[in-house]
């Protein structure tokens, strides 16, 4: 589609532009690289699918600038296919945030999200904790990382980056072996938490369970039957009791949690 062209005309007018052509080695490369070449303090990520308001960054550097923060962030609209655009809702509050307490708060789903956008980082920390090569859900697999050894994680609610839904992104794909590599980042993010911030083990385990929902509902809907409904029912059970009794935990992901332990049929239903 003649995006290479495009992106060197975009970079002949504007110096500021660098362009990059490599052969497709996935997300995690494309952002490796990126990083490595950028020569400022922050940065950011856009995925090629996305797009963003104009005060983007202008937002999310002026976050970091008001609170000192390593890490900011802020919320997604969700944007559909062939749907007309939604109006951006304008900042109403903002919370500053401990590293502790940043990690919990992404693993419970309140506020921060594990996706790599839209967040505005150092780029040191970035550049200490790259994106693992050649697996998916690479941003579960890095972002505790980044957030664990910021000084502070400042979060607005403005939005300012639309997120486009579609059928063929990795979260909607057909179900395939490859979707595993979401249980081994939430088990690698519960040692990393057991190791280092041992009060937020509660929301690791929360997250590592809701990943087992998450894939088991991708199999029904791609047609896989019996055996992954076990593997990932083996997956789930060492926490679930431990889920079901969290205050903190979605009312959602406990009933399916129940149901995933009552047998195949509960949970399919």
């Amino acid at each position: 589609d003649s995006s290479g062209e495009i992106c060197e005309d975009y970079a002949k007018r504007y110096p500021f532009i660098k362009v990059i052509h490599q052969k497709n080695q996935g997300q995690s490369s494309a952002r490796n690289n990126g990083t490595k070449m950028a020569k400022g303090d922050y940065v950011t990520y856009i995925d090629s699918d996305d797009f963003v308001t104009p005060d983007y960054v202008e937002y999310l550097m002026g976050l970091l600038n008001r609170y000192d923060a390593d890490v900011s962030t802020t919320t997604f609209v969700y944007q559909y296919d062939n749907k007309p655009i939604k109006p951006c809702k304008k900042e109403t509050n903002v919370e500053c945030l401990s590293p502790l307490e940043a990690i919990r708060r992404m693993n419970y789903g309140k506020g921060i999200t594990a996706a790599a956008c839209p967040k505005m980082y150092k780029r040191d920390l970035v550049l200490k904790y790259p994106y693992p090569v050649g697996r998916i859900y690479e941003d579960v697999a890095t972002i505790y990382k980044i957030l664990g050894e910021s000084n502070r994680v400042v979060v607005g609610n403005q939005q300012i980056y639309y997120w486009i839904q579609h059928p063929g992104s990795t979260m909607h794909e057909t179900f395939s072996e490859r979707q595993y590599d979401g249980i081994m980042a939430v088990e690698e993010q519960l040692q990393y938490v057991r190791d280092k911030f041992p009060e937020a083990e509660d929301a690791a385990k929360y997250r590592y369970a809701a990943k087992c929902v998450e894939l088991l509902a991708a199999s029904f809907i791609s047609g896989v039957g019996h055996l992954e409904f076990k593997r990932l029912r083996n997956y789930a059970n060492p926490y679930t009791w431990d889920v079901i009794h969290d205050s903190n935990a979605k009312r959602s992901i406990k009933l399916r949690l129940l149901s995933m332990w009552l047998g195949y049929l509960p949970s399919k239903f």
